[in-house]
């Protein structure tokens, strides 16, 4: 899903006048952000203290930081959030959504508290102020507020930011359908990145002009094979069988990304994310929380598109996250020579040595040698060999990352033996073949 902007939600200049009154009705600051913490609106009823801080270009760094901490966290728990900045005032965060997509915070606060317990802290405490004697005495002035009246506040701002959302895009939207498409405006980007599934019942996008200058780009091919099945990727995350799970992660991969170049539009493998999401909502509200946040940060980076190998260590990362709250909530069990190949999948960069792997399934490395290759029909140190081996085919295929530094986060030692193996395995060098990979792909 692509990042959407605020602006093509909410039409500021009604949100500025709205924040300005009741800033001055509730004697709290206000300012709305975008999902990276830049201000949308201009400041409201702001403290000296404040806005001397943010006249510091250093100091300012911490505020913006804050302030998308802050809406980051209250979208996550999907209410509003109250928290101490980095200075010590308490603040609100209120998130703007449009459907499951974080666009914004209306901020609210730049208070003192009138209790001391239960405030998070976003950010480590900078009290560098105090060496100022004007910033100590513009903090004194600060007023102070109690845990009622911000509660109620936040609350109000929740529903106003919903019903601004709600009101304004469907204004917007209806007002396109009666003009045409050519009064999109902001709204089509929107409806470009959530697709008609938002949308209340009886609205429908608008048909594009067929004049070649309006004929929008074509969207992505679909997977040639289809809706993606990810049948096998849940029953084997059911059975803690994380090999299967990871093969089952590439294949969907492989599915999504199908005719697609080295760059991938996010909406290709939103599909994955969710779903792995939804295998969060069925083991503990913890584990959703986790993903979702993982999730929430990634979609917050301001690009489109994604680097194809970033994305792979993305989702293995979601995958691996998830394996491991599963692992923790299951009963106990005897380590067995499953729970070493979860293991070797889980740390192919540092898997163990024959002798290590021995003891963490309580056998003799010689009695593991001829189980192990009972099982899998190679030898355990062949194994995890071709394990790297194939993570460092794709990382050459797929990244820009120099051949040493790939050898290094493999865990091939000493660096030099990674190009031996290599082409004994191949029979080319790294170099030779990330070079043969690129021709063909371009010819």
């Amino acid at each position: 899903m692509e990042q959407l902007d605020v602006r093509h939600l909410i039409d500021v200049e009604r949100l500025q006048r709205m924040e300005d009154r009741l800033a001055a009705a509730t004697g709290l600051a206000m300012i709305t952000v975008d999902y990276r913490g830049v201000p949308v609106t201009e400041a409201s009823n702001f403290t000296a203290f404040c806005a001397a801080i943010r006249a510091d270009p250093e100091r300012r760094r911490g505020c913006f930081k804050c302030d998308a901490h802050g809406g980051l966290q209250s979208a996550i728990e999907g209410r509003p959030y109250i928290y101490t900045c980095h200075t010590g005032l308490v603040d609100i965060s209120v998130p703007i959504m449009l459907g499951d997509q974080y666009v914004g915070a209306i901020l609210a606060g730049q208070v003192q508290p009138t209790w001391d317990s239960g405030i998070t802290r976003l950010l480590p405490e900078d009290d560098s102020w105090r060496d100022y004697e004007l910033l100590t005495s513009l903090r004194e002035q600060i007023p102070t507020a109690g845990a009622e009246k911000l509660d109620n506040v936040a609350h109000a701002l929740f529903e106003m930011a919903s019903y601004l959302v709600e009101k304004e895009f469907l204004n917007r939207f209806r007002a396109a359908l009666q003009e045409g498409t050519s009064a999109m405006g902001g709204v089509g980007p929107v409806l470009q990145a959530v697709g008609d599934a938002t949308l209340p019942a009886g609205l429908a996008v608008p048909q594009e002009s067929t004049s070649a200058a309006a004929t929008p780009p074509p969207p992505p091919p679909l997977p040639k094979d289809g809706p993606m099945d990810f049948t096998l990727l849940g029953t084997a995350m059911d059975a803690l069988d994380l090999v299967t799970a990871v093969n089952a992660l590439h294949a969907a991969l492989k599915q999504a990304l199908e005719g697609q170049g080295k760059f991938v539009r996010r909406l290709r493998l939103a599909d994955i994310e969710n779903n792995l999401v939804l295998m969060a909502q069925e083991s503990s509200a913890q584990a959703v929380m986790d993903l979702q946040q993982r999730v929430l940060r990634h979609r917050a980076v301001p690009y489109a598109h994604v680097n194809r190998f970033d994305w792979h260590v993305y989702l293995e990362g979601l995958l691996f996250a998830l394996f491991d709250t599963l692992n923790k909530q299951a009963p106990p069990r005897q380590r067995t020579l499953d729970a070493l190949l979860n293991h070797v999948e889980r740390n192919i960069d540092r898997a163990p040595t024959l002798t290590k792997a021995a003891e963490l399934v309580s056998m003799s490395a010689s009695h593991l040698s001829r189980t192990f290759k009972a099982h899998t029909g190679v030898t355990y140190g062949n194994y995890v060999n071709n394990k790297r081996l194939d993570r460092a085919k794709f990382m050459l295929e797929h990244s820009d990352l120099p051949v040493l530094k790939i050898a290094d986060m493999l865990g091939f030692r000493p660096l030099n033996y990674f190009s031996r193996v290599f082409k004994r395995h191949t029979g080319s060098t790294p170099t030779e073949f990330r070079a043969r990979v690129r021709e063909r792909a371009t010819s």
